[in-house]
């Protein structure tokens, strides 16, 4: 700093002190007076914002007293050096707030202020290589209580000419991953560069809080064989599955990311979604049970990509009330329901005697019905007829059993079940017992052989028709 003091009033020429006498008013002549010194008396004050320091040098070897217009000193004043206490010192340490799968900046976290500064200027200003002439800053970032970071600002150096070192090791802390809550302090050491024992130090402690994201799944609820969604226009299958997802909540705890003030924008997730093959294929629903999906997230930041759903949490919202949902929380993350998977079996006879026609055959069908309850139903077929049976669930299992000792004239020989109407697949027994698994309007046929020809078979029937909205026998 230069500082220029103008002197007014005082003759020099007149006034120059001298070791012999002269006249005052007549320099030529002899007399007994020696001229006058001019004593100029200031107090010099350090900048507010000035560290201290030992053996500070008061003056440069340019200072001194110049003429008018001149450029070169007539005289120079020798250098003083005095003692400048160092300046109380502090630093504050901020909780952070970082989104999981981002970096933080721990370079951001140096901070310095001066207890007696009035000017509130941060360490940008402070260690601007003239305030921090006469000192050496030492910070010291200890993370988790056993990771060590120091950065030095040498004296008179500014502030951003330090580097971070691990060790003898220097570090970019500019992009420093964290995935768990993580505490963190920061000690900075003021040594005098002239006196080592000269020191003064502050230190700070706070957290770096990560958020996790919370993503809600609800379910949907699709017609068998219909359009998803009732036609609505994907770009492909994965789209609609997408739909499913609710929201995504970044959180601590219940402190939600936008109650905070977070570092970072918000990282990208994508999501992959795992179900049975060929279900949603031509954006038709080709399943006729309820298809769970499960879900695996990726979280894109601008650190290391996290995978396999580490930190992620899944909730469910709950379905209507009139659906019945099977979800299991951990064996999947949503499902897609499917409703009307209905359909008919059709249960014939074969073998019966021409003379038979109206011999009854009674069977037994067992099994679940689209609600899940147990259905238990007893079926008459007359002569080599049939009996179609309606509401019965596409993929249960049901057992068909004839009643042997019903029509005790009649011996069971087989039976043959062609699973849908419209292809040739077929699965035969030897057993009066079926269990099947229904397709779509199949078909299953008992052959019989008459035995016995000389008895009748005791029975008399009558046909009753009985009209209602659903039908489940024809």
């Amino acid at each position: 700093m230069f500082v220029l003091i103008r002197v007014t009033g005082f003759d020099f020429t007149h006034n120059y002190v001298a070791s012999v006498g002269r006249d005052e008013f007549d320099s030529h002549a002899q007399g007994e007076f020696r001229g006058r010194k001019l004593v100029i008396t200031f107090t010099i004050k350090p900048d507010p914002d000035f560290l201290g320091g030992d053996n500070v040098k008061t003056n440069d070897e340019k200072s001194g007293v110049y003429a008018p217009g001149e450029e070169i000193a007539a005289g120079t004043f020798t250098p003083g050096y005095v003692d400048v206490p160092l300046k109380e010192i502090s630093n504050a340490a901020q909780d952070k707030h970082i989104y999981l799968g981002n970096t933080t900046n721990l370079v951001g976290i140096l901070n310095l202020t001066v207890t007696e500064s009035v000017s509130g200027k941060d360490l940008t200003y402070i260690a601007n290589g003239i305030n921090n002439a006469y000192v050496d800053l030492v910070y010291t970032v200890t993370v988790n209580d056993d990771t060590v970071y120091t950065y030095t600002i040498e004296a008179g150096e500014e502030w951003d000419q330090g580097e971070w070192k691990q060790g003898d090791t220097v570090v970019d802390l500019s992009a420093v991953s964290v995935t768990e809550d993580t505490d963190y302090s920061v000690t900075c050491v003021m040594t005098s560069v002239n006196k080592d024992s000269n020191q003064k130090s502050t230190n700070a402690s706070a957290n770096i809080f990560v958020y996790k994201p919370t993503v809600t799944f609800k379910d949907s609820v699709q017609n068998y064989k219909k359009p998803l969604n009732n036609g609505a226009v994907y770009e492909n299958v994965n789209a609609f599955v997408d739909t499913h997802k609710v929201s995504i909540v970044w959180k601590h705890g219940e402190t939600l990311s936008t109650q905070v003030k977070m570092e970072g924008v918000e990282p990208k997730i994508a999501f992959e979604y795992a179900y049975e093959d060929g279900v949603f294929n031509a954006f038709v629903m080709n399943s006729v049970n309820d298809v769970p999906v499960n879900v695996t997230a990726t979280i894109q930041g601008t650190g290391t990509a996290i995978g396999n759903n580490e930190g992620v949490t899944y909730e469910h919202q709950d379905c209507d009330s009139d659906v019945k949902c099977k979800y299991r929380m951990g064996d999947e993350e949503f499902i897609v329901h499917v409703i009307n998977a209905l359909t008919s079996l059709t249960i014939k006879k074969t073998g019966a005697a021409d003379i038979d026609v109206n011999q009854s055959f009674l069977f037994t069908v067992t099994g679940k019905d689209a609600d899940g309850k147990d259905i238990n139903l007893t079926v008459t077929v007359h002569g080599n007829g049939s009996t179609i049976i309606d509401g019965l669930v596409i993929g249960n299992e049901y057992t068909i059993t004839e009643k042997t000792d019903w029509s005790w004239r009649y011996r069971f020989s087989k039976w043959e079940h062609k699973v849908n109407a419209d292809d040739a697949t077929t699965t035969t027994g030897s057993t009066n017992g079926a269990a099947i698994k229904l397709g779509e309007n199949g078909t299953i046929t008992f052959t019989n052989e008459r035995k016995e020809v000389k008895w009748l078979d005791g029975d008399s029937w009558c046909n009753n028709i009985f009209n209602s909205i659903i039908k489940m026998f024809k």
